[in-house]
């Protein structure tokens, strides 16, 4: 099975592309079988991992006890820390969505209202304390974003900030 190409038959690249056939071909034989091909197994269970049967290894009773319990959260469970990290990564999703980290003013001002907001503020006093926090709602989030953004808009018309990508008179 010879191709045909441009370039006269006594060429000697045709002797190096047939030489390397011949060559990769061989080694595909040793591969084999020195790495025979993976068999496929019957079983849903893959090579490490261990089907679990039988009884979980928790008893019925702490089971029963996670299901009649009205709280979901681990007692442990600090709403006021998640209602900060809520706020913080809201801000810093609006700052980079809407370009404000190209201006460093927009940037420090978004900090600035961020940490001035009620429910930081609620937040923060609650956090070193005990005292349980509620964690915001869906709406309380979105309500706090159009505050922020709305912020920032009235901030854009006091410095009158011209965006970077249109031309300058």
């Amino acid at each position: 099975s010879r191709e045909t190409s441009p370039r006269p038959p006594s060429s000697s690249s045709n002797n190096q592309v047939v030489v390397a056939r011949h060559h990769n071909h061989h080694h595909r034989q040793l591969s084999n079988i020195i790495m025979p091909k993976r068999k496929k197994t019957r079983s849903g269970a893959h090579d490490g991992e261990a089907r679990l049967e039988g009884p979980p290894d928790v008893s019925q009773a702490e089971i029963n006890q996670v299901l009649t319990s009205k709280s979901t959260l681990p007692a442990a469970f600090n709403s006021s820390k998640i209602t900060i990290e809520l706020l913080e990564n809201s801000t810093t999703m609006m700052v980079r969505r809407l370009g404000w980290f190209r201006d460093v003013r927009l940037r420090r001002a978004a900090d600035a209202f961020l940490k001035s907001h009620k429910l930081f503020q609620q937040a923060s006093a609650k956090l070193d304390s005990d005292a349980g926090f509620e964690k915001p709602t869906h709406e309380q989030l979105q309500a706090f974003e159009q505050e922020l953004k709305q912020s920032i808009e009235q901030l854009q018309q006091k410095m009158k900030v011209v965006p970077m990508t249109e031309a300058r008179e």
